[in-house]
């Protein structure tokens, strides 16, 4: 037996001998050079494509049809699909209406003129958290409408959503790696579009933690696309290259030689044949205003903590001292004044004198209110701006808190400027009604009457700001034609940094030798940026460049209005001019 049981022991293969049989693999693909790349590959990302489904909007001679389940972002806005098929209808304009589900969601609208015989797809940008609604449509050539209810698939807090502007094959290739059936939390969640739609509105691109082009460079596309596309890497964002050429250095005239991708606040991955990990999809949103002026951070008022949880007006704080005083008056003169009325008087009086007292406090609390807050448009901004003198512009990130006692009747921006809300999960987000027919037109709920708000900035807008250098006997002379009154410049020629204090905007002054001076917004403004936005103000400077300080407005979009400033302030970096 024992023998027996030692021959079928010696029987058995070694172990390293033994076979097994491997499982099944997706089928390999081929990379832009032909080598096939298995699905095991170490390059390989993990992504996965949301399935989205197509409803019936309008029919008729003309017919609309939009995207629904597509994936949205955490922050900025989503991109709401939309399909215009007027190959049997006239000409004419159809209008589009978004109503998210939302309490207190404002509509979302854009008109889109259609010739005889066209078939066009439109991209409304959507605020992130609006991802349930109805869409209508309605105009000539259109007899039936459906109300179509569309939806936006969330993902998860620490998964990238990006968007590719090309094909599904075209990004397969570029990512090397087919698409997965999971979302799950590893996973880059990809929006893929053609390239020929790519959007013209900087909002379009605003929340996506990058956007790719696999194939065609940014040269190839139309002029309005490539100003968004770069709009967005400048502003923050992460644009990802697949076809590098000469061509690319004239359409990303900001991209620095670092080895990084530095491009103004955000960064440009050039990628041929690169290897791309989640990390290259990580992103953060440049400005991030706070929503304490909703109803549920109402107790955050009179916050002192000095982060984002800080207003940023005094006309955000309830005035409690003033109010005390107010009610104290009236309860003592309905108190004790009714009792000596009632004495002098008669019980009769009081009908009189109570009545009167209450309408009294009425008027002083409103006469108080607009004595002190008046009926102009408060404001506080602060921002960050790179100056891009050689081409005439300014790239800012800023953020504006407003409160007004009536509200303005609307602002207006341009598609090179996107207004970015509260993405903060506590409180509730909020939001205002929205025209993209020409630029962004803005609601007057942009800022409701006697409710403080917030809202951020991203913006390349075209200016002829600049700061002049002079060297000239032995001194250095620093003309101010930022626009704005500076608190303090400095500008670096050569090693040394010269630095001149209190200039009005036109105002020219002699530059002292001295070390750089720590310039930096207030603990509460600061808290609303990300830190790469501040970084890129604080680095070293190199010779000819210069950083200021400046007062009031500074570069933060006006949107149109008028207002008046309490502790605005701006820091600005750039090229001097001699």
């Amino acid at each position: 037996m024992v023998s027996l049981a030692l021959a079928l022991l010696l029987a058995r293969p070694p172990a390293a001998a033994a076979v097994t049989v491997p499982a099944p693999d997706e089928p390999a693909i081929a990379d832009d050079d032909g080598e096939t790349i298995s699905s095991n590959d170490s390059r390989r990302v993990s992504w996965s494509l949301t399935s989205t489904n197509r409803n019936s909007v309008a029919g008729g001679r003309t017919r609309v049809s939009a995207v629904v389940s597509a994936p949205s972002p955490r922050s900025g806005y989503g991109l709401l699909q939309v399909e215009v098929d007027n190959s049997l209808g006239p000409d004419g304009t159809v209008r589009l209406v978004y109503s998210s589900n939302n309490a207190g969601a404002r509509p979302a609208q854009k008109l889109v003129p259609v010739r005889a015989g066209e078939r066009r797809q439109v991209l409304m940008p959507v605020p992130f958290h609006w991802r349930y609604g109805t869409l209508r449509a309605s105009g000539a050539g259109i007899d039936e409408t459906h109300n179509a209810s569309v939806y936006f698939n969330a993902v998860y807090p620490v998964q990238p959503v990006v968007l590719s502007l090309g094909s599904e094959s075209e990004t397969e290739h570029f990512l090397k790696s087919r698409p997965q059936n999971n979302t799950g939390k590893s996973n880059i969640t990809v929006v893929t579009l053609p390239a020929a739609q790519a959007p013209t509105e900087l909002a379009a691109y605003v929340g996506f933690d990058a956007v790719l082009l696999p194939k065609l460079g940014l040269e190839s596309l139309a002029e309005g696309q490539r100003a968004a596309l770069e709009g967005y890497a400048a502003t923050g964002g992460t644009l990802v290259l697949g076809t590098v050429s000469r061509a690319v250095e004239q359409a990303l005239p900001l991209l620095a030689d670092d080895g990084h991708g530095t491009y103004g606040f955000g960064r440009v991955v050039r990628c041929n044949d690169c290897t791309l990990v989640l990390g290259d999809f990580s992103h953060q949103v440049p400005v991030t205003p706070s929503n304490v002026g909703t109803l549920g951070n109402r107790y955050r008022y009179m916050g002192t903590s000095g982060d984002e949880s800080t207003p940023l007006l005094p006309q955000a704080t309830v005035p409690v001292a003033r109010f005390l005083v107010i009610i104290l008056l009236f309860t003592l003169a309905i108190g004790p004044g009714s009792v000596f009325v009632a004495r002098r008087r008669g019980p009769s009086a009081l009908l009189v004198t109570v009545p009167a007292t209450a309408f009294a406090t009425c008027v002083l609390i409103i006469g108080i209110a607009a004595f002190r807050d008046g009926f102009t448009v408060h404001a506080s901004a602060q921002g960050y701006t790179l100056l891009d003198s050689a081409r005439h512009r300014a790239i800012t990130v800023g953020n504006t808190a407003y409160y007004a006692n009536l509200a303005p009747s609307g602002a207006q921006l341009p598609v090179t400027t996107a207004v970015v809300g509260p993405t903060n999960e506590s409180g509730e987000p909020y939001a205002t009604s929205l025209d993209w027919t020409q630029g962004l037109a803005l609601g007057g709920d942009f800022v409701p009457s006697r409710t403080y708000r917030e809202w951020g900035f991203l913006a390349v807008e075209p200016t002829r700001a600049r700061v002049v250098v002079k060297e000239a006997g032995g001194q250095v002379r620093v003309q101010n034609a930022l626009g704005a009154p500076v608190s303090s410049l400095a500008v670096a020629l050569g090693t040394q940094v010269y630095v001149v204090k209190g200039l009005r905007d036109g105002e020219e002054g002699v530059a002292q030798p001295d070390g750089l001076p720590e310039l930096a917004l207030s603990r509460a403004a600061a808290a609303r940026f990300a830190e790469p936005v501040r970084d890129r103000l604080s680095a070293q400077l190199r010779s000819g460049e210069f950083v200021a300080a400046l007062e009031g407005q500074g570069f933060t979009p006006t949107a149109g209005l008028r207002v008046s400033h309490s502790d605005s302030a701006h820091l600005v970096r750039g090229e001097v001019e001699r």
